[in-house]
């Protein structure tokens, strides 16, 4: 899973009326032109091996039609997999920010604010080892087809602050399912609609599920008591 980092913009701009543009310096035009110019720095700033999202979720700015506002909010949420790739990304948003603004007429005084939210977590990290020997363990106790390995995804998880603290103790995160082998097929089939995990029709196949993760928690941390 990606690490996560919440980044507030404000993009300033100097206010007029509505009917004289050529007047103002309009922040909307710019926190426009910003959105499509972020959009290349995953495109064109990253190896194509490297992945990243940077994604503009909110935009917040002016009151009415006919009046050029004075700033524009951005909120941005950036996922990432290496401390390398964070730094990048976070440097080529204040370059572009800072250098549209003064394209645009704008003077230093009026260059974007970036509020980088206290509320970062970094990428998850499961041991290789560690992962192996649970594998084999729930592969000897459950057969193989009960596991199976999961693509890396942009979904940032809390779980990445372990391992990574200074005591370094080996982690690793697993997914459960949750969907009876019968409804799962009719999902494939396309007969029904599995919602995802922040829906609110979210409902999970409980009695099994619970009943399994209570075995595959309670199998691991037997195994993780034994002696290497």
């Amino acid at each position: 899973m990606a690490a996560v980092d919440m980044l507030n913009i404000t993009v300033f701009g100097k206010g007029g009326h509505g009917a004289m543009p050529h007047k103002t310096v309009d922040p909307v035009v710019l926190a426009a032109q910003y959105v499509l110019a972020l959009q290349t720095i995953v495109s064109r700033s990253l190896p194509t091996t490297e992945n990243a999202v940077v994604t503009v979720g909110a935009i917040q700015g002016g009151t009415v039609g006919n009046i050029v506002p004075d700033q524009v909010e951005l909120r941005l949420t950036i996922r990432s997999f290496s401390k390398e790739t964070r730094q990048l990304i976070l440097d080529r948003i204040k370059t572009i920010g800072n250098n549209l603004a003064l394209a645009a007429g704008l003077d230093s005084t009026r260059l974007p604010v970036y509020e980088l939210l206290d509320m970062s977590i970094p990428s998850v990290y499961n041991d290789p080892d560690l992962g192996m020997r649970l594998r084999r363990l729930l592969s000897r106790q459950l057969g193989d087809s009960a596991i199976a390995p999961v693509a890396p995804v942009m979904i940032g998880e809390d779980f990445g602050v372990y391992g990574q603290t200074a005591e370094r103790i080996p982690s690793y995160i697993m997914w459960l399912g949750t969907v009876a082998p019968e409804r799962k097929k009719r999902a494939s089939s396309g007969a029904i609609e599995l919602p995802s995990l922040h829906s609110p029709r979210f409902a999970p196949d409980y009695l099994p599920a619970i009943n399994g993760a209570v075995r595959l928690m309670s199998l691991s941390v037997l195994e993780l008591l034994q002696a290497n």
